[in-house]
This record gives C-alpha cells, structure tokens and sequence, in this order.
C-alpha cells in the first residue's frame, strides 16, 4: 500500500484541480461526452471481447509451448476486465476515489469514464501481447488542445488512470504473494494444483501489463527551478 502511495503522489503532483472546459452555451457540456472527444477513443469492451477470442485462437496453435503459457495467462487476466470493472475499482479502492473527489472538481461522470479508458488500455495491452500504442495513441490526442489545458487533462487523466491501475496490480501482487505461499507448501507435500499455478500466472501478467500501460503514459513534468 505504501508502495502504491508514493506512486500516486508523484502522478497527483501536478493535477489542477479546476476544470478546464467552459460551459456550453445550452449549460455544463456533458462529462462522458467531453471524455471521449479529448482522447482517441480505445478498443471498445466488444471489440476487446473480439480480440480475446481472436488471441486465444492463435495461441492454441502452440500449445504445450511456454508462448502459449503466457498467451493463456495474458487472456486469463483480461478475461477479469470489463465494462462493469471501473465502478468495482472505484466502489472498493478508497485511494481511487480520494483522486476522483479531487480531479476534474469531482466529477465521477468524468472520472468514471478515465478509469474505464485506463482499464481498455490495460485489457488491450494484454490481448496483443503487450502492445502499448492505444495508450500512446490515446493521449496524443490530447496534443490538439492548447499547452495548458492540454497539460491540466494530462495530470489529470494520468493520475485517476494511474490509481484505477496501481489498485489493481496492488490486488493481483497479493494473490500472487498467496499463491506462491500456497505451492510452496504443496510442492514440499509432494502435491502440485495446476490451477494455482495458472492463477499466479495471470496475476504475474497483470502486473506486467500494469507496468507497461503506465510505462506509456505521460509523466509528470519535473519541477522547474
């Protein structure tokens, strides 16, 4: 947890917490919709779905190899991902939700909204084998709006995206803790639950993925002295 924390703070550091959209002249512009105009939109739940069949058909190609071992484990974790995953995240993750109280003054339309984009980054990063450019593809859009309100999103953004995926490895590294734990002891009975192994499988590759999506987003600015 206290890992988690130092990583936020460093991606919170640089969040303005006022909005940077204007009003439409009908009233306040819609949260989702400014949402999606700002950031080239990711794969969609149906077509990740699409995808994830499509992964594990090629992959079945090479069973018994240790390409397909990783494949079924990259599938097995985006298989946990999906629509109704951003509200889970923020419902049982307080950290997350502090951030969203604060960013973009609050807005959970919006912040919803930027933990689901995160989390079709992160299923998508894990269908294609740890490929990263939809998060890159992404936040370039962000390259369109002018410098400071371009960098206001950017913190923004990356900060709400960062928490939503930093709980979930955080939850992915206990259950691989566990079962290690777990196969120790039955490997030293003489015993081996292939199961488990396949569970610490895709938590290792979650977290990997995690690390990846991260990896590619915008990172705080340094400080200027």
């Amino acid at each position: 947890m206290a890992a988690r924390g130092r990583q936020i703070s460093k991606l919170t550091a640089r969040v303005v917490l006022k909005p940077t959209d204007e009003p439409t002249q009908g009233g306040s512009k819609d949260s989702a919709g400014a949402l999606d105009g700002l950031f080239a939109a990711p794969p969609s739940w149906q077509a990740l779905s699409s995808l994830h069949v499509t992964a594990l058909v090629a992959g079945l190609r090479a069973t018994d190899t240790p390409a397909w071992a990783l494949t079924r484990a990259r599938c097995d974790a985006a298989s946990q991902l999906s629509g109704e995953t951003a509200m889970e995240v923020l419902d049982e993750s307080p950290d997350v939700l502090d951030i969203c109280s604060g960013a973009f003054e609050g807005q959970i339309a919006v912040c919803v909204a930027l933990v689901d984009c995160h989390l079709r980054f992160l299923s998508h990063c894990l269908l294609t084998g740890g490929n990263t450019d939809s998060v890159r593809d992404g936040y370039a859009a962000l390259g369109r709006l002018p410098p400071m309100t371009r960098k206001q999103h950017s913190a923004g953004a990356s900060a709400v995206g960062a928490a939503a995926l930093l709980a979930l490895r955080e939850d992915a590294e206990l259950w691989r803790t566990m079962l290690a734990l777990a196969e120790e002891g039955e490997q030293s009975a003489g015993m081996g639950d292939e199961e488990g192994r396949a569970k610490a499988a895709s938590a290792s590759a979650l977290c990997a993925a995690v690390d990846a999506v991260i990896a590619a987003m915008p990172q705080p600015e340094e400080e200027e002295d």
